[in-house]
């Protein structure tokens, strides 16, 4: 399972732009109902942040979706969350995850049957409390969608039922962000990540892949959010992935989800040891076996890091530690 490869620290764009059918990579068979979302949306104002809008892409070469919104108010982001839409081998279902800007955040899965797409979730809102819910989304045609949450329970406590929220497609749209948002103050201990970067990654066979990655802030400062390839010596794309840093309030530290074109997907809690950031990482490769890592990243100045995966066990067998490989900061 390639949760060797869970380090280079990525993030999502700053502005959403519009998405263009061209430029989305095709869907893997998996994940192919997903197809009617992605494209951009104009949804319902909403009262206490402001006018919504939603963008969904294809990522890592189709085998992701991702979703991105944002709460527009005086022409600046309120409010924002991302979402991932990706097939779970281990249980033959469509995973989903979500993180607010808010904290909040939740893993679940989709089901879906035809025009009525139900998501059940369980997770941590804001304050680190337990939450689970079910967020019913009901297609009126391939251009209109009404999504209610519903069954939101939070410590115990059941809440009150969203108002229906309605999705109408739309050609494209873009957010005026400032370039830099700051990061808050749980993610500080990594602000070196922000930028681009270049490694060399050796191959279980010998091979050497040269990839990149870059990692910018999500437009509230709550998350690092980002995406990478490796190419082979032909300049062709062999590996992707996306992944997406944020604070996780109910354990009080910094979590992660990282999902890639093989069809790993794991989470992992992070601790800062002075230079060092250790993740503990746990999930399943793309034909569902489950595994536990440990990665550590440690820092050689502003312009560098190291990274090294160690304590691994695949499918319950132990591997030897990987290489340490080192990360270079991409000039312009």
């Amino acid at each position: 399972m390639k949760l060797t490869k869970k380090l280079a620290v990525l993030v999502l764009s700053m502005a959403v732009l519009p998405v263009k059918a061209a430029d989305q990579p095709t869907l893997n068979e998996s994940i192919k109902p997903l197809a009617r979302l992605l494209g951009n949306w104009e949804v319902d104002p909403n009262q206490s942040f402001g006018n919504p809008k939603y963008s969904a892409q294809a990522k890592a070469g189709g085998s992701l979706v991702v979703g991105t919104f944002q709460f527009i108010g005086e022409g600046k982001v309120t409010c924002s969350f991302l979402q991932c839409f990706y097939w779970k081998p281990e249980c033959n279902s469509i995973g989903y995850n979500v993180v607010f800007s808010t904290g909040r955040h939740l893993s679940g899965s989709l089901f879906v049957k035809g025009n009525k797409w139900v998501i059940q979730g369980i997770g941590s809102n804001g304050k680190g409390e337990l939450e689970s819910s079910l967020l019913q989304m009901d297609w009126l045609d391939n251009d209109t969608l009404l999504l209610k949450e519903t069954h939101d329970f939070v410590a115990g406590e059941l809440k009150a039922e969203s108002p229906v929220s309605t999705f109408k497609r739309i050609k494209g749209f873009s957010v005026q962000a400032s370039s830099q948002p700051a990061l808050n103050e749980n993610l500080k201990p990594l602000a070196k990540y922000v930028g681009k970067w270049t490694y060399v990654w050796p191959g279980e066979k010998g091979e050497i892949f040269n990839g990149t990655t870059t990692k910018t802030v999500d437009p509230a400062g709550a998350a690092i959010v980002g995406e990478g390839v490796e190419m082979n010596k032909d300049n062709e794309i062999v590996y992707s992935f996306f992944h997406i840093i944020h604070w996780r309030p109910e354990t009080k530290s910094l979590g992660e989800l990282w999902l890639d074109s093989e069809g790993g997907h794991s989470l992992a809690v992070m601790t800062t040891r002075g230079d060092q950031r250790v993740w503990q990482r746990y999930g399943y490769d793309g034909k569902g076996r489950f595994g536990t890592s440990r990665t550590t990243l440690t820092f050689q100045g502003d312009d560098s890091f190291v990274v090294q995966k160690s304590c691994i066990v695949e499918g319950g067998e132990a591997k030897p530690d990987t290489r340490k490989v080192l990360f270079k900061r991409a000039k312009d």
